[in-house]
């Protein structure tokens, strides 16, 4: 993002997301609960969600989580994404310092909740900026001329479901700009000099961010680790120190979330996910390997949820795989590795889709990541196939944000 292009880029998608913003911070759980996440660290220096236990619904509290060792509530969500949207919710609430609104418990104090939950969602759209941001920087370290890399992020920011997650409050946004920006750090780093070791140093942040934002974003990983070892242009020394960097930064961040498990339920391996708070009957298994065939339907074959309708670009992305391999080893390999461990982990999930969401929501991060093979110098440019990809991605996403995704549930 340091070259103008690229910071055009970013101001523009930001304020196309924050035109178009949901500003509502409160239609599901994996939104409300994030919001007050970062409204609790900011009131007591705690992630634990009191205050979802005063949203009722037929009498009952609208709670998805579970209570802790300590009796407080938490959410079923990583420790990351409250810090990451801290920022919005600390200028929603000077904002409505200024305009005079009062906050008050809720219900009552509703119409503050409203105001600071709405600038709030800010985050999300400033996460898919800084995505297709990361984007243009990549297609430039793959050998696309500036106006072929300018198209390319137009395309994903306007044209994919990166659009609507840059509207809403859900974490998937967040990941989309870590991916591309851990791709985009490790395309430049072809050398094993002094900046290319503070590139790879600033990827395994972003990755241990990412798995802090969200623990399944640990499933992309081994894809990044792959590209890291198989590109050729770096040194041996400089595959293996970069590979051992991103699964090292990992591994810590997976640590720090059994931690934190272990410090809210006494069980390292439970996130707090509480089915039978959504499913008045749940399924025995909530991820089931002989789901995968069923899972893989839904992902890419149904026309309500395929990531080929929501994201059509991406299609044109995997069948340049091939000359992608020939020119580009280290991001074909990385590719294939992260798009068949994310499509395969979440296909084995009861909701492969995601849920609540326009599209397959657990693919959105990999979307910038398979339109990388578009932009690569000698791969053939195949303009009216990408015109209509354009076209038919740009009018799902306008579609998605005119709105809520639980209309079509």
């Amino acid at each position: 993002m340091t070259s103008r292009p690229g910071i055009r880029l970013f101001w523009c998608f930001f304020a196309l997301y924050g035109l178009t913003s949901s500003g509502n911070a409160f239609r599901v759980p994996d939104e409300f609960e994030v919001y007050f996440q970062a409204a609790h660290l900011a009131d007591a220096g705690d992630l634990s969600v009191p205050q979802t236990l005063a949203i009722m619904q037929d009498g009952q509290p609208i709670f998805f989580g579970q209570f802790g060792a300590d009796g407080r509530p938490y959410a079923p969500y990583g420790p990351g994404v409250a810090f990451l949207i801290a920022p919005f919710h600390l200028a929603g609430r000077a904002v409505a310092a200024l305009a005079g609104v009062p906050r008050a418990p809720l219900p009552e104090g509703i119409g503050w909740e409203v105001l600071v939950g709405g600038i709030t969602t800010f985050a999300t759209a400033f996460a898919a900026a800084l995505a297709v941001a990361g984007a243009y920087r990549a297609f430039l370290a793959l050998g696309a001329s500036r106006a072929r890399a300018v198209r390319l992020a137009v395309l994903l920011g306007g044209a994919t479901l990166l659009w609507p997650y840059g509207t809403t409050l859900y974490s998937e946004a967040w990941l989309a700009a870590a991916f591309i920006w851990i791709a985009a750090l490790l395309l430049e780093a072809r050398a094993s000099d002094r900046v290319t070791r503070a590139r790879v140093a600033l990827a395994g942040v972003l990755m241990a961010a990412a798995v802090l934002t969200k623990p399944t974003a640990v499933v992309a990983a081994p894809g990044f680790v792959v590209a890291a070892l198989f590109e050729p242009r770096a040194s041996p020394r400089a595959r293996w120190s970069a590979a051992a960097v991103l699964a090292t930064a990992a591994a810590l961040a997976m640590a720090v979330h059994v931690g934190w498990n272990l410090h809210r339920f006494g069980r390292a391996l439970d996130f707090g996910y509480n089915l039978a708070a959504m499913i008045p009957q749940p399924p025995a298994r909530s991820f089931a390997i002989e789901d995968v065939p069923r899972g893989l339907v839904v992902q890419l074959l149904t026309p309500g949820k395929s990531l080929f309708v929501w994201a059509p670009a991406t299609l044109l992305g995997l069948l340049a795989l091939p000359a992608c391999w020939r020119r580009e080893r280290g991001l074909a390999a990385g590719l294939l590795a992260a798009t068949v461990s994310v499509l395969t982990f979440y296909a084995a999930f009861l909701f492969p889709e995601g849920g609540y969401a326009h599209g397959p929501r657990h693919l959105v991060p990999l979307i910038p990541l398979l339109l990388l093979p578009l932009a690569i110098a000698g791969v053939a440019w195949p303009r009216r196939e990408l015109a209509a990809c354009a076209v038919a991605g740009f009018t799902m996403a306008g579609l998605a944000v005119s709105v809520s995704f639980l209309e079509d549930q």
